[in-house]
């Protein structure tokens, strides 16, 4: 409800009816919803159906406010010819969100209408908004009530009564006792409103310095809250940038006033460039754009600005000597366009060249960084067909045909060039002794070869979903694992051995860029570069930190390699040593449990990597056992020691693969070696058939199926029987008895030995001819 007299009614009418055929407006001021002062000011548009205040008279209006401790109760104006309520003007108007709003319609001269709404707007400069109406309550008048006066200059002013009055005057209504709120709503003060308010309007006539004089002149007390966009818009129109670009970003710090600062903020930077570009001010041009695309970064004139002056500042910095500064301008611009292979161009270009100057100053960290921007760039560089294309067609142009093999050589020869300067580091730091810097470049070595691998890999990856009509997620151009992590694609790039659908024609790029995109990235490229044991002990330390499924995988490939080239020196005994590692290696695996395979399964490159083991593994028994079976069979040939060699070699073999194919090579050892030993006369018969009985043992325990061990311990049995019986204490010593067991085993292992079965007879034992040691079914090999 709001409060006013029957005189300031009356009055508001008055008004109304002199300024036809026009609108009248005025504000109302006051204090808790009652009406205190009446403010009749100037309609600026002169029109019947639009209204807006003379902006001397509402500075004025707010001055008066401020100094008898008052605020805007409601804002008023005349409806001349409809009816009194808002239209669609007076809701977007409507920039008091604490004032009511009254509408005075004398539509009727005997009977004329005055009524206030209030409106509420989410954003003051919104078009529409809740109107709704609250009532007015009249009072009687009070006799200190003087009449309704003007507040511009200039003209007399008559009240009801008759007196006239110099202006500015506005003529004061008693002051009631009203009470004061329980808990009033914060506002600002109205001398800081009252600054504001002038300030605006002082712009809007494009008065900036008085504008700037209000502002600054203030006395000790609160800021209003638009006080530093105001001043940084004052002192922007009078071409200090630097004290207006300092005032508005405080405005945007702020949440009242950060909306309107922002906008006013980004054009003076848009400004700001363009001025610093026009002077050639690259630098600065730069610094504005950057503060400019931090506000608005999809803003496209910004977007045109800083590409043209992306090259302009790169080389400005160059030229003085800022490097770093012409580094960062580069990145960032690749970072918004990773597709541009000129940026690639120059920043692999810049590092090399960074790099070489911190290894001659000893700075090796500064070195290691700018040798991993050059390989990441280069070899980006290296698949950027669109950049040799537009080299190729360059030099068309000025030295003629131009054949695309030369071109692709050229593309290796830049992989070439570099990965030789890291080996020239390398090999002086070598000779130097520097251990460390050597290891160093040769980690970069590394870096590289990933880097190379990994973009082939995603090229052939890519080239194979393209063919089955599959389409990759959108990646950077072709390029390393060190680029896909410093553009942060990394887990993109990751995403598409799962997508690929393995075949025989595909498989082995679908393995390399898993590794490639894998942790374990750099051991596997130490084992393509067969430097097998230094893979294994990189990663057996790794595995310590990090038990993870795919290394133990990647260990035991290493074991492989490693024992495949140790047999290839002759070496047996140490590549069975390494192929029995890499099987305890998967086995390992095994033993982690279900966490890490459940880590693994979540990582975005995992696929089913079991099949890959099994294979693993069965290279690995595969290579041991044509390894030990050739080592054995060459062997054999020789003499005893041979033979035992042979033996001693099959028999660590098994320890990796207990084939039946070894088993029978070595049971066939097992019988050679038997027959030696009972055909050497030099040593006691008794003694060298009983070690030739446990030779012969050996080769039926290994095969039950092997003819000759059979029939060779059958002779060595019959031997031992009978020697038995020259022992004999009589018909039924322990000695005969040994001896008819020995002499019936013989006929059992062998029912063709006469000499046996002639012994039996003559000792009067039957021998068991119809039980004989029965052969078991020799299983098939799978």
């Amino acid at each position: 409800m709001v409060k006013l007299i029957e005189a300031q009614r009356q009055d508001l009418f008055a008004h109304a009816m002199e300024a036809r055929p026009n609108m009248a407006c005025g504000l109302l001021g006051g204090r808790q919803g009652r009406v205190l002062k009446v403010y009749r000011t100037r309609n600026k548009a002169n029109s019947p159906t639009r209204y807006e205040i003379e902006p001397h008279d509402l500075i004025r209006c707010h001055l008066d406010l401020e100094a008898n401790d008052m605020e805007v109760v409601g804002v008023y104006r005349s409806d001349v010819f409809s009816e009194a309520y808002p239209s669609a003007t007076d809701v977007r108007l409507a920039y008091y969100p604490d004032a009511l709003y009254f509408l005075v319609s004398p539509v009727d001269d005997g009977n004329p209408v005055l009524r206030a709404f209030r409106i509420l707007k989410a954003q003051p400069t919104d078009d529409k908004g809740e109107i709704t109406e609250e009532p007015i309550e009249v009072e009687a008048a009070a006799s200190s009530y003087q009449g309704l006066g003007k507040v511009w200059p200039g003209n007399a002013v008559s009240g009801p009564q008759g007196a006239s009055r110099s202006s500015p005057q506005v003529l004061n209504v008693a002051r009631p006792p009203h009470p004061q709120p329980s808990s009033p709503a914060p506002r600002p003060a109205a001398s800081a409103l009252a600054r504001d308010l002038a300030a605006c309007c002082l712009l809007k006539l494009h008065r900036a310095p008085e504008a700037e004089a209000v502002l600054c002149a203030a006395p000790a007390g609160p800021d209003g809250p638009a006080r530093s966009t105001y001043l940084g818009l004052a002192l922007a129109r009078q071409g200090r940038v630097v004290e207006a670009l300092r005032c508005l970003r405080m405005a945007c710090q702020q949440a009242t006033t950060a909306t309107e600062a922002r906008p006013a903020l980004l054009a003076l930077l848009k400004t700001d460039a363009r001025q610093r570009i026009a002077r050639r001010d690259w630098d600065g041009a730069g610094a504005a754009l950057s503060q400019a695309l931090e506000i608005e970064p999809a803003d496209p004139e910004l977007q045109q600005m800083l590409s043209a002056i992306g090259n302009y500042l790169s080389v400005s910095y160059l030229k003085a000597g800022r490097r770093a500064e012409a580094a960062a301008v580069w990145e960032q611009a690749q970072a918004k366009d990773p597709t541009d292979p000129r940026l690639a161009h120059c920043l692999g270009l810049l590092y090399f060249w960074d790099a070489q100057q911190a290894e001659a100053q000893d700075d090796a960290r500064a070195a290691r960084a700018a040798w991993e921007g050059a390989i990441r760039n280069w070899v980006a560089l290296r698949y950027a067909d669109s950049f040799w294309s537009g080299w190729k067609a360059e030099r068309e142009r000025a030295c003629g045909s131009i054949a695309d093999a030369a071109v692709e050589g050229l593309r290796g020869k830049l992989v070439e060039q570099l990965g030789r300067r890291i080996a020239d580091y390398q090999n002086d730091y070598l000779t130097r002794k520097q251990a460390a810097d050597a290891r160093r470049m040769g980690d970069l070595s590394l870096l590289l070869a990933a880097e190379l691998q990994t973009a082939e890999a995603l090229q052939r990856v890519t080239e194979s979903l393209d063919r089955r009509g599959r389409k990759p997620p959108p990646l950077p151009p072709l390029c390393g694992v060190l680029m896909l992590q410093h553009l942060g694609q990394l887990e993109t790039a990751q995403r598409l051995p799962a997508l690929v659908k393995v075949t025989p024609s595909n498989e082995a790029s679908v393995e390399q860029l898993h590794w490639c995109l894998s942790p374990w990235v750099y051991p596997w490229i130490i084992v393509q570069e067969r430097r097998y044991q230094e893979a294994i002990d990189h990663l057996q330390a790794q595995l310590e930190q990090n038990p993870a499924e795919d290394g133990h995988e990647l260990l035991a490939t290493a074991y492989l390699e490693q024992g495949r080239l140790l047999a290839t020196t002759g070496q047996i005994d140490a590549a069975l040593t390494c192929w029995k590692a890499g099987l305890a290696s998967l086995r390992s695996r095994k033993k982690i449990g279900g966490e890490i395979r459940q880590e693994a399964a979540s990582r975005p490159q995992a696929r089913r990597r079991g099949p890959a083991r099994k294979k693993i593994a069965d290279e690995i028994r595969q290579e041991a056992e044509n390894t030990a079976v050739r080592e054995a069979t060459r062997l054999q040939s020789g003499g005893r020691a041979n033979l035992e060699r042979a033996i001693a070699v099959l028999e660590k073999a098994r320890g990796v693969v207990d084939s039946q194919r070894v088993k029978d090579n070595l049971a066939e050892l097992y019988t050679n070696l038997g027959v030696m030993e009972s055909n050497d006369k030099s040593k006691n018969e008794r003694a060298r058939m009983e070690r030739a009985q446990g030779y012969m043992e050996r080769a039926l325990r290994l095969n039950l199926n092997h003819v000759r061990a059979r029939q060779n311990l059958s002779i060595v049995l019959a031997n031992l029987g009978i020697a038995r019986f020259s022992g004999a204490s009589g018909p039924y010593g322990v000695a005969r008895e040994e001896g008819v067991a020995l002499l019936k085993r013989a006929v059992k292992l062998d029912p063709n030995n006469e000499r046996a079965l002639r012994k039996l007879l003559a000792m009067g034992e039957t021998p068991d001819l119809d039980d004989p040691e029965e052969l078991p079914r020799r299983p098939q090999r799978k």
